[in-house]
C-alpha cells in the first residue's frame, strides 16, 4: 500500500512536470488518499502503540496534550476516533499551506510523503500537529509580520509539544539578510562536525527529551548518519541553485522568506547535532518548508531544472526506503516484514496487526 501510493503520487508529479501543468484532479485524488490512510490507520508507525497507551494512562508529556486526551477520554472518545480528527486537522492545514505557497501541488505532496507524512503524521502525532500548524497558520502570520499572533500560536503549540518553542526566533527572520544566513550556514556546518566530537548541544537538547524518547535514541543513531548527510547535501544543492545567476528565485519576498527559514533550520539542526533525536525533531520543523521551496527552485531554475527534479525523486525514494526500514526495526516487527511488504493496517482489519508485530490485545478489542 505504501509503495503503491508513493508510485501514484510520483506518476502524477511526473505527468504534471512533463506537461507543465498543475492538475487539480491529480492533487485532490492524492490528497484524499493520503487523508484516508492517515485517518483510518491502526498500529502504524513507531510511536502509535505508545500514544495509544498514553491516551489511556497519561503519565507524562506536556500538560496541554494530557488535558486534551483526558478530557476526550472522559467523554468516551476512543483513541482511533481521536486519531481520526487529529489526522483531519493535519491534512486540512497542509492543504491550506500547499494552496498558499506551492507552485506545484502534486510536487509538494510527493515531497511531503517520505518523512513528514510517514514519520511525523503517522507516528509522531504531537510533532506532526506542530508541523501542520506551523505551515498552515504560523508561516502566513510570519509572512504578514503578525508577530503577536505568531507568538501566541507558538506558545500554545508548546503546550502540546515543547519543540514548538524553537520556532520563536523566527520572529526576527525578516531582519536577517540572506548573506548573513549563508555565513551562519557555513559556520554551523563546522559547528556540526565539532559537535560530533564535543557534544555541548546535548545538555540543552535533553531538556526537550521525554522518557519514550530515551529508549529509542540508540536506535535512531543507526539511521542518523544518512539523515545528516542528506541534510547537508540537500542544503548545499538548494543554496547553490538559489544564489546562482541562472536562478530567478530571489525576486519574490515570499520565496526569500522560505529560503531564510530553511537556512535558519540548517543552523539549528547543526547546533543540536550532538543529540541525534533532538536535532532531527528541531530540524524537521524548518525543513518542512522544503515542500514549497523545492518546487519553486525547480521551476525557477533554467539549466539545472531536469537534473534537479530527477535528484529530488531519487532522494524521496531513498528517504522512503530508509524511513520504512526504521519503522520495521523500531516497531519490532516480525522477521517476515520487509521494506517492500511493510503492511498497512486500518481500524477495519486491526486484528491483522498481530500477524506482523507484538501488540497488546486489549487495545485491539
Amino acid at each position: 500500500m505504501y509503495w503503491l501510493l508513493f508510485s501514484v503520487i510520483l506518476i502524477f508529479f511526473i505527468i504534471d512536470y512533463i506537461r507543465k501543468t498543475n492538475s487539480s484532479a491529480f492533487y485532490y485524488l492524492s490528497l484524499f488518499s493520503l487523508t484516508a490512510l492517515l485517518c483510518f490507520r491502526f498500529g502504524q508507525g513507531t510511536d502509535y502503540p505508545n500514544y495509544q497507551e498514553l491516551y489511556q494512562f497519561p503519565s507524562h508529556g506536556e500538560w496541554g496534550y494530557r488535558f486534551l486526551t483526558m478530557f476526550l477520554r472522559d467523554l468516551g472518545v476512543s483513541f482511533p476516533t481521536f486519531i481520526f480528527f487529529i489526522s483531519l486537522v493535519q491534512c486540512a492545514l497542509i492543504h491550506k499551506a500547499i494552496s498558499r505557497y506551492s507552485c506545484n501541488r502534486n510536487f509538494s505532496l510527493f515531497l511531503l510523503y517520505p518523512t513528514i507524512y510517514l514519520t511525523y503524521f503517522f507516528s509522531g502525532i504531537r510533532q506532526g500537529l506542530v508541523i501542520a500548524v506551523f505551515l498552515g497558520i504560523m508561516l502566513p502570520l510570519l509572512e504578514k509580520r503578525s508577530f503577536i499572533k505568531y507568538i501566541f500560536f507558538c506558545l500554545f503549540m508548546s503546550l502540546f509539544h515543547t519543540v514548538a518553542l524553537i520556532l520563536l526566533p523566527l520572529i526576527f527572520i525578516h531582519r536577517l539578510k540572506v548573506n548573513l544566513l549563508l555565513i551562519l550556514m557555513f559556520i554551523s556546518l563546522i559547528l556540526g562536525i565539532i559537535n560530533q566530537i564535543l557534544p555541548f548541544g546535548i545538555v540543552i537538547g535533553n531538556f526537550f527529551a521525554e522518557p519514550l524518547d530515551l529508549e529509542r535514541e540508540f536506535r535512531a543513531t543507526q539511521s542518523y548518519t544518512l539523515a545528516f548527510l542528506e541534510r547537508v547535501l540537500m542544503c548545499f544543492i538548494v543554496t547553490f541553485i538559489v544564489v546562482s545567476k541562472d536562478s530567478e528565485f530571489r525576486k519574490n519576498d515570499s520565496d526569500i522568506l522560505l529560503f531564510k527559514v530553511y537556512l535558519f533550520g540548517f543552523f539549528v539542526f547543526m547546533l543540536f547535532s550532538a543529540n541525534n533525536l533532538i536535532a532531527s525533531r528541531f530540524g524537521i520543523l524548518f525543513k518542512s518548508v522544503e515542500i514549497f521551496l523545492l518546487p519553486l527552485i525547480t521551476l525557477k531554475t533554467i539549466k539545472l531544472r531536469h537534473a534537479f527534479a530527477v535528484t529530488i525523486c531519487v532522494f524521496c525514494f531513498i528517504l522512503t526506503w530508509k524511513n520504512i526500514t526504521s519503522y520495521i526495526s523500531q516497531g519490532d516487527y516480525f522477521k517476515n516484514v520487509t521494506v517492500l511488504n511493510y503492511p498497512y493496517i486500518s481500524v477495519f482489519n486491526k486484528e491483522e496487526i498481530l500477524e506482523y508485530r507484538d501488540y497488546d490485545y486489549k487495545y485491539i478489542e
